[in-house]
C-alpha cells in the first residue's frame, strides 16, 4: 500500500487544533477517478454527487493540505450543516446533494468529491475545479497518488488514493444495560424562534434518533431501533437545549451519537459505553424476585390447607397482588 501522509494534529471536521486526548485519527484509503470542471472567477459553478445515500459529505482536497470537509448534506428536508461556519455563504446543497459553488475565487480550486456517512466508506468519481486557461499540472505530488496509473494521466481522467481525516470525539459517557443516558445538545444562541430551529441526531451507523424540524418534533425517518425510546424536551427549545433521553440502553446502542444543530452550525458529539445493570437495577430486581417468591409460597401453603373453590378464590386474589406489585415496580 502507498505511504498515506496526514497530519495529525489538525481535525479536519471543525478546522481547529486538539488536544491530544481528544484526538482520534481514522485513515480511509480509496480508489477514485477524477474529472475536470473549467470555469471562471467570480462564476457559479454546479458540482454532481453520484452517490445514492440519504447522507453525505462534500470534501475538498488541495494539495498540499489534508482533506477538508466542506459540509454534510440532509435529503429530508433539503440542509446542510457546515463544518466552519464561513462556508455558508460559499457553498449549498441541491436536490440529490449537487453542490452549488458561489462566485469562485481561488480559495476553491481543487479536487471535490463526495462520501457517505456510514460503513464502508463509499467515494463519488471526483471533480478537479480549475479556470479557463490554467496549466494542467500533474497530480503527482497530491496525497497517496497511485503511480500504477501512469497510462491514464495522459486522458483528463487518472485514479488517486484519497485518505480522509476524521474526528473530534469530545465527550465520554458510561451508560447501563435497561438503563438511560441523555445525549447532551445545546446551542449558545438563545431567545429562538421554533421556526428556525432544526436539529437532526444521528448514531454512530448515521441511523437516526430524532429530528427537530422547524421547531417541531419528527420521526418521519427514525429508525425502528429508536421507536419509544427517544424523548426530548420541547418546552426547553427556544433556549436552546436540544437535548434528548434515550431510554432501555442495550449494548447495541454503545458507539458515538452526533446532534446537528442545522441553524447554527453547531455540532456535539458523545462516545456512550454500555457497561453491565447498575447496583441499583439489580437491587430492585432482587427485592422483586423475592416479593414473587414470598407469593408464590403463600400459595403453595393456601394449596394444602383449603378447600378447592376457597384455594382458586385465593389464588385470584395473590395474582392481582402480584400484578400491582409488578406495575408499581
Amino acid at each position: 500500500m502507498d505511504h498515506c501522509v496526514l497530519k495529525k494534529k489538525k481535525c479536519v471536521q471543525c478546522g481547529q487544533r486538539l488536544p491530544l486526548h481528544h484526538f482520534f485519527l481514522v485513515s480511509i484509503c480509496c480508489q477514485v477517478a477524477v474529472s475536470d470542471l473549467l470555469t471562471d472567477l467570480g462564476s457559479n459553478v454546479i458540482i454532481n454527487c453520484d452517490l445514492d445515500e440519504n447522507e453525505v459529505y462534500w470534501i475538498l482536497l488541495k494539495t498540499p493540505d489534508p482533506p477538508t470537509v466542506i459540509l454534510r448534506s440532509f435529503t429530508a428536508p433539503i440542509s446542510q450543516f457546515y463544518f466552519n461556519k464561513t462556508f455558508r455563504n460559499k457553498y449549498s446543497v441541491q436536490f440529490k446533494h449537487c453542490l452549488v459553488i458561489n462566485n469562485v475565487t481561488a480559495d476553491e480550486l481543487g479536487v471535490y468529491y463526495c462520501m457517505n456517512t456510514r460503513t464502508p466508506p463509499k467515494l463519488s468519481n471526483s471533480t478537479r475545479l480549475h479556470l479557463n486557461g490554467e496549466f494542467f499540472y500533474s497530480f503527482r505530488h497530491m496525497l497517496c497518488l497511485n503511480q500504477s496509473s501512469s497510462a491514464a494521466l495522459y486522458s483528463r481522467w487518472f485514479t488517486i488514493k484519497v485518505c480522509v481525516i476524521s474526528v473530534c470525539l469530545q465527550v465520554l459517557v458510561e451508560g447501563f444495560i435497561c438503563g438511560s443516558f441523555v445525549l447532551p445538545c445545546s446551542s449558545d444562541e438563545h431567545d429562538l424562534k421554533l421556526q428556525d430551529i432544526n436539529v437532526l441526531c444521528r448514531d454512530k451507523d448515521s441511523e437516526t434518533i430524532y429530528d427537530i424540524i422547524n421547531g417541531k418534533d419528527s420521526v418521519q425517518r427514525q429508525d425502528p431501533q429508536y421507536k419509544n425510546r427517544a424523548e426530548t424536551f420541547p418546552e426547553e427549545y427556544e433556549r436552546g437545549n436540544f437535548s434528548i433521553k434515550l431510554i432501555n440502553l442495550n449494548h447495541t446502542d454503545a458507539g458515538q451519537f452526533s446532534c446537528f444543530i442545522i441553524h447554527t452550525d453547531e455540532l456535539c458529539t458523545i462516545q456512550l459505553i454500555i457497561k453491565g445493570m447498575s447496583q441499583f437495577d439489580l437491587f430492585s430486581m432482587y427485592k422483586l424476585s423475592f416479593r414473587f417468591v414470598s407469593i408464590l409460597g403463600s400459595i403453595l401453603s393456601l394449596s394444602l390447607s383449603l378447600s378447592l373453590s376457597l384455594f382458586l378464590h385465593s389464588v385470584n386474589i395473590v395474582l392481582i397482588q402480584m400484578l400491582l406489585i409488578f406495575l408499581k415496580n
